[in-house]
């Protein structure tokens, strides 16, 4: 651009810092608002200060992300609802990264520790809903589209889920409750208002969402269960009422219906597994940009359901054919999501190895590009896999880029080795036997499978499997040498 003279604007810095973001450079965006727009006597505007914040907490970076707001505040740049969400997004994150966690005689965090809650952070939220931000000129909020009438739980989203995680359940139902009486007090000061209120039979997906994954660390595994119908009725209400406006729709004549793509993919994009095509589904079609709408609020249900202490074999099927039939409508799971149900497959008792191989055959193990070093014993000297591919889970995989592309599917390292542990479960279950019977015991072997059964359904996710190199690392020695170094001269994999 600069060999051909083009000249700068707002969108061309714009699209330049969201690029050095995306791909995991924040640093360089920074510089490029701090010296060349000044340089072109460009200001900069608040959303590219959000998007820069946005960058630098991706890359965990918390203390740059409010240097950035600092700067903003010092150059009298006015905040957004955008800027603001993301400010108390990163000092939230840095006072909970600086909490002191009490780990076990293991050396692993105890799951059972209660941190305090994020005092300051709150009473800055506190504050700012009594500033009452003005909306941004657009509805970006860093690099995720949020509508205007859903900034306002963009305050409370993160809040809500860290005080889940920090084990604070009166502080994040303190918070749904203040969001909920913010919003009826907006909804009814907005009938008197310009009319454009939000309609208050909706729900608000991003904050229910988040108490869901309060829910689940509190073990109020019924109440995630009630937030996953309420999300699941309204999305498929939302489905339904665009479904029938689009069918009253009249079209232009000589015109035929485009088929789209799988997942709504583009051509460009790289190739994706498709979702089941045989059987027809009850459910409504969504639209391709609301597709992914029910994936996060799936994942805390499914989390839930496999790790309930009440869970049976046939919740487990009621979750898996509820996952087809979203499948088979258009719905579609984003890439964690769909590890993160892998991983807990595998981490049942007893592992659904059946269950969760089948599913990475299918979904997930056409992309996967094969190891750096298949079967290899990976030491300091090879070199320590760099920041991006760890915060990819990629590390050790043979993967070209520097993130995953939203419509890719693969298997992350760390779902590798949870596979590795089903099947050596799998292996000592079938050498003493599972104990099972009736038609529950039927299901229940159906899930956890044999060997033979994997190496004739799934054979592609088993040879990967196979070659998973040993790493010296937490996850490894958790799950597969259960605190040796290693195994067999470091041959664990001998037994897989």
């Amino acid at each position: 651009m600069q060999k051909l003279k083009v000249i700068q604007d707002t969108e061309t810095y714009s699209a330049i810092i969201l690029a050095f973001c995306m791909d995991r450079r924040p640093t360089e965006a920074w510089w490029t608002l701090r010296k060349f727009m000044p340089e072109d006597k460009i200001r900069p505007t608040a959303s590219q200060f959000a998007t820069i914040m946005t960058g630098y907490i991706k890359v965990k970076d918390y203390k740059e992300a409010l240097n950035v707001w600092n700067y903003m505040q010092s150059h009298s740049i006015e905040p957004t609802i955008s800027t603001r969400a993301i400010y108390l997004r990163a000092k939230a994150l840095l006072e909970d990264s600086e909490a002191v966690v009490v780990r076990d005689a293991n050396g692993f965090p105890d799951a059972n520790q209660v941190l305090g809650p994020l005092s300051d952070t709150v009473n800055e939220l506190l504050d700012a809903l009594k500033d009452d931000p003005k909306f941004g000129p657009t509805s970006e909020v860093g690099m995720r589209n949020i509508a205007p009438s859903e900034a306002a739980g963009a305050l409370f989203e993160t809040l809500i889920h860290l005080h889940g995680q920090r084990r604070c359940f009166d502080a994040a139902w303190e918070l749904f409750e203040m969001y909920n009486a913010r919003r009826t007090t907006d909804q009814t000061a907005d009938k008197t208002g310009d009319g454009h209120q939000n309609d208050p039979t909706l729900v608000p997906y991003r904050v229910i969402s988040a108490m869901m994954s309060v829910y689940q660390n509190a073990g109020q595994h019924e109440e995630v269960g009630n937030c996953w119908d309420l999300l699941f009725e309204q999305a498929i209400q939302s489905a339904k009422a665009t479904e029938s406006l689009l069918a009253s729709t009249p079209t232009a004549p000589n015109s035929s219906p485009s088929s789209p793509s799988p997942q709504g993919r583009r051509s460009s994009d790289p190739p994706v597994a498709t979702p089941p095509p045989a059987e027809s589904s009850d459910l409504p079609r969504p639209v391709p940009a609301k597709r992914f709408l029910l994936a996060i609020p799936f994942r805390y249900y499914a989390s839930s359901v496999l790790t309930s202490p009440t869970s049976t074999p046939e919740s487990v099927s009621d979750l898996i054919r509820t996952l087809m039939s979203l499948l088979r409508a258009g719905w579609a799971l984003d890439n964690i999501t769909w590890n993160i149900l892998i991983q807990r497959l595998c981490a049942m008792d007893p592992s659904r190895a059946a269950l969760a191989f089948s599913l990475t055959e299918r979904f997930l193990i056409p992309q996967f590009p094969g190891w750096i070093y298949p079967r290899h014993i990976v030491l300091n000297a090879q070199g320590a896999p760099n920041k991006s591919k760890v915060a990819e889970q990629v590390q050790y995989i043979n993967y070209p880029r520097r993130f995953i592309a939203p419509t890719e599917r693969m298997p992350y390292y760390k779902t590798m080795v949870y596979l590795a542990y089903a099947v050596m479960e799998l292996r000592r279950l079938n050498a003493i036997g599972l104990s099972t019977g009736g038609s529950a015991g039927k299901l229940l072997k159906a899930q956890v499978g044999t060997m033979g059964e994997l190496e004739a359904r799934t054979p592609r996710t088993l040879e990967h499997v196979r070659n998973l190199p040993v790493v010296l690392d937490d996850i490894q020695r958790r799950l597969i040498r259960k605190g040796d170094e290693l195994l067999q001269g470091g041959r664990w994999f001998g037994k897989v």
